[in-house]
């Protein structure tokens, strides 16, 4: 679930394709990845997911395709 960049909230069914588009090293949080994730079928709106480390491994929410 999340905003896109019209604050109009969405809701992603688990499983999802999503692409990584920053992977950060942040001070407290250790790596993060933002994960842009489509939320309609034309792929032109997302919404952007962030994970990081203190919400555990990587591999909990990520599969490479």
């Amino acid at each position: 679930m999340g905003s896109d960049h019209e604050d109009i909230e969405h809701v992603v069914a688990a499983g999802a394709t999503g692409t990584i588009e920053i992977i950060e090293v942040l001070r407290a949080q250790g790596t993060a990845f933002h994960v842009a994730i489509p939320v309609d079928d034309t792929n032109e709106r997302h919404i952007i997911n962030v994970f990081d480390e203190r919400d555990g491994p990587i591999t909990n929410f990520l599969e490479a395709l």
